[in-house]
């Protein structure tokens, strides 16, 4: 009897089965079998239209191949930026510059005395617990360790030779003064900076009313 793509037999096993092929041992009193069968043949009961063994193995590996691709999809997560790092030779002093410099707020510590500073943004610490926006953590350094040349943070700011004045008050220097560039043909102003601890920050101001960079 034919059911789309599956012939199914009724009796016993025929003989042309190689279960112990399979590490299987062959079903002698069961009344049905199931067979693959090429899609569109009228097989009726001849085994010279039914598939053989390697296409059998075949078809297994493929489904098996198949549903693994569709596991490993369904197990992948969401993912989002969650913090950004820099580390410091004293990291309270270190927050205490991105606080003045950047409006940044801690909202929390690890160790006593503290190893690293947990800060976000907020009008006030209470708001800045509450948001949502990526954490800046500041983390004491390894001895020897020191920071290397490329920037590793990044500020978008509302107003790029306020903030340069600001940081350069709170004891930064200036690495790249401010500028105007095309980023996907949108102008920004960027300026790089070095915090006290030597790392190395790029600030950016967007036109007016960009919250993004363009990236044609």
């Amino acid at each position: 009897m034919r059911y789309g793509g599956l012939l199914l037999l009724e009796g016993a096993w025929p003989p042309c089965t190689s279960w112990e092929s399979w590490g299987l041992a062959a079903p002698r009193d069961s009344r049905l079998a199931y067979y693959l069968v090429a899609p569109g043949k009228d097989t009726g009961h001849d085994h010279n239209h039914l598939w053989g063994e390697h296409d059998m193995r075949r078809a297994i590996t493929t489904i098996l191949g198949l549903t693994a691709a569709a596991w490993f999809t369904w197990a992948s997560a969401d993912s989002a930026v969650l913090a950004v790092r820099l580390g410091a030779s004293d990291a309270p002093a270190l927050a205490k510059f991105y606080g003045a410099a950047f409006g940044l707020k801690e909202i929390d510590h690890v160790g006593e005395p503290a190893t690293e500073i947990i800060m976000r943004y907020g009008a006030t610490m209470a708001a800045a617990k509450a948001g949502s926006s990526p954490e800046f953590l500041v983390a004491k350094r390894d001895a020897g360790v020191t920071p290397d040349s490329m920037p590793h943070a990044i500020f978008h700011v509302s107003d790029l030779g306020a903030t340069v004045a600001a940081a350069k008050a709170a004891g930064a220097t200036v690495k790249a003064a401010p500028s105007s560039i095309q980023i996907g043909g949108m102008p920004v102003k960027i300026a790089q900076l070095v915090d006290p601890d030597g790392n190395v920050l790029e600030v950016m101001e967007l036109p007016k009313g960009a919250m993004k960079l363009s990236h044609p």
